[in-house]
């Protein structure tokens, strides 16, 4: 997913809302690097979308255990016996 590029018409009023009084050839200046910023975004998300598990279908059997392997209160803190 990349993140989407603004241009001119986008900076000018969160320049305005910092107080910079830019011109057009100012933001026209300041384009291409917000652009290039972005990119490190794009690279992040690629990178993730590289090494992110698979994800399993829901109902695989994959839920919280009540025990651990030795019978022992497990993350709802009852025994399998205490049924």
């Amino acid at each position: 997913m990349t993140v989407e590029r603004p241009d001119a018409a986008d900076l000018a009023p969160i320049a305005e809302r910092y107080g910079l009084e830019l011109t057009g050839a100012d933001l026209a200046e300041i384009v291409p690097m917000v652009s290039s910023m972005l990119g490190a975004y794009d690279r992040v998300a690629e990178l993730y979308a590289e090494r992110r598990p698979a994800r399993r279908p829901a109902g695989t059997g994959n839920g919280p255990r009540t025990t651990n392997d030795r019978g022992y209160p497990g993350p709802r803190g009852r025994r399998d016996d205490q049924r």
